[in-house]
């Protein structure tokens, strides 16, 4: 075959057409590896956080191949991890960032020129009565490669790359802010399981007392030395313990089905919790001076309102560019080969320039509008500034607060313990009534219900001043070896909780875990 369509024609149009192909893979290659890069430094986990910024945290440390038994008690740090692998809203704010960050490689691109390939192949009778041959069938194969690249805009790619990071930065903030919550809302729900498992200690404890002292008071009526009204009031409170003993039961169950929702986890899960590590309810916590400062600097919400003020402002610079003329450089080259025995290759080269003369003073409002919503963002960086001032303040008050009640507690508690103690010895020996024994039980658990309170209530203050300031809870560094967990899935083997027939038997009191004072 000797005409234009023979092996060695074609073969010359394909190598063309595939040097361009492999011009416009490479290009879209680098691009590619680019995009990767950038998203190596977004969080690779739900559960870890956005460190591109002033934001740093160290999360709970856990094996890659640690399996939660809920069967064995599991401490705060293990808890929050499982929280922040399994909560919806930390996914949905991780992909959030994951887009944004994908936002800024597509602003990049704009630096990078386009390129277009395009080939053809057609077969027909076009039948032109200009040209010498009005007949036949005529074959044409043809393949272009077009370049566009866009020299001058005015700033509008430097405008978009910065509104694209500034985005990002927002998405990252908000993400952590997100974090921060999870780790509160845990910590909350943590401790709050484990005061209802105290106050149902201390209603199993009155239960057991006031069995004591209808036994008591039994006796002493089988002696002809109390009236049959002494039983009847002890009764009376026996059985007013027992019931607060049921309603600290159901407490503790709907706390335990709380702590499960806050993890991300069924409420029916069965979640067995250890103490907290002991702290000194009456430490320092720094002047409030210095913790206003640290949230300033810290508190992701503000930082995040700031970088909304940049990207206001890049979305502004983005507007004004358009009063600039727009310079773009177009380049073409193509190779065709006709059934006539001929081989035309074709190729320009230009330069464009179009400058926008009259948009209906779109482009006037356009910035109007960025400025606008530039200092709306600065106005609402003071308006998150003072909440999260008073934030720190309330949180400050309600720490001091909570330890202060925590001593008088203490004290109540060891009066209440003394008048129990007297009470019951002289009713022993005929001196007090049972009435006077009744009280000073009662006084005694409401004092251990109160400390139990107070002691509840500095550990939730001191989570929401840690979450006020910024901080996420002091937590051990990663353990070496593996990675962290949190750029893992936590395994998680869950137990379901008995039903009311199979249900365990109660621990003893004994058993109860409380937080450290």
């Amino acid at each position: 075959m000797n005409g234009p369509f023979a092996p060695m024609h074609v073969l010359r149009v394909l190598c063309g057409a595939a040097l361009m192909l492999g011009a416009a893979t490479w290009t879209q290659g680098c691009t590619v590896s680019r995009l990767d890069r950038l998203l190596a430094g977004v969080p690779s986990s739900s559960a870890a956080s956005f460190r591109n910024g002033r934001q740093g945290v160290i999360l709970p440390a856990v094996s890659t191949n640690e399996t939660l038994n809920f069967k064995r008690r599991i401490n705060l740090s293990q808890c929050i991890q499982v929280a922040l692998e399994h909560r919806p809203e930390t996914r949905g704010t991780w992909l959030t960032v994951r887009a944004a960050a994908a936002g800024v490689g597509r602003a990049k691109a704009a630096y990078l020129p386009s390129l277009d390939l395009s080939a053809q192949a057609v077969i027909g009778d076009p039948l032109e009565p200009s040209s010498p041959q009005t007949k036949g069938v005529s074959y044409v194969l043809e393949a272009n490669l077009g370049l566009h690249y866009l020299l001058f805009d005015g700033g509008g790619r430097a405008a978009g790359v910065a509104a694209a990071k500034a985005n990002l930065m927002v998405a990252g903030l908000t993400h952590n802010a997100k974090l921060r919550e999870v780790v509160r809302s845990v910590e909350l729900a943590y401790y709050g399981l484990l005061a209802t498992e105290q106050q149902e200690g201390i209603a199993r404890q009155s239960v057991r007392q006031a069995t004591e002292h209808v036994a008591l008071a039994k006796a002493r009526r089988e002696n002809d030395v109390a009236l049959r009204l002494d039983v009847m009031q002890a009764e009376t409170a026996k059985a007013e313990a027992t019931l607060a003993w049921v309603r600290a039961r159901s407490q503790t169950r709907l706390a335990r089905g709380q702590l499960a929702h806050a993890m991300g986890l069924s409420p029916t899960v069965m979640i067995r919790v250890a103490a907290v590590p002991p702290h000194d309810p009456l430490e320092a916590v720094g002047r409030i001076q210095a913790l206003l400062q640290e949230a300033a600097a810290h508190r992701p919400e503000l930082n995040a309102a700031r970088a909304e003020v940049s990207l206001a402002r890049a979305k502004a610079r983005g507007a004004q560019s358009r009063y600039w003329p727009v310079l773009t450089l177009n380049a073409q080259a193509g190779v065709q080969l006709r059934k006539a025995s001929t081989q035309y290759t074709n190729w320009t080269v230009g330069l464009g320039i179009t400058f926008p003369f009259f948009d209906g003073l779109d482009r006037e409002y356009a910035i109007r509008q960025a400025r606008l919503e530039a200092a709306k963002s600065e106005t609402d960086v003071v308006g998150v500034a003072r909440d999260i001032e008073m934030q720190v303040w309330t949180a400050f008050a309600s720490l001091k607060e909570a330890a202060a009640a925590i001593r008088a507690a203490r004290t109540l508690v060891q009066s209440a313990k003394e008048s129990v103690e007297t009470a019951e010895g002289q009713y022993r020996e005929g001196v007090a009534s049972i009435i006077a024994l009744v009280d000073a039980q009662t006084a005694h658990v409401r004092a251990r219900l109160q400390l139990v309170q107070a002691r509840l209530a500095w550990y939730a203050d001191m989570a929401k001043l840690r979450w006020a300031v910024g901080r996420f809870r002091e937590t051990a560094p990663p353990r070496k070896g593996p990675p962290s967990a949190m750029h893992s899935t936590v395994k998680v083997r869950l137990h379901k909780t008995p039903t009311p027939g199979n249900a365990p038997s109660a621990t003893r009191p004994s058993e109860t875990r409380r937080p450290a004072q």
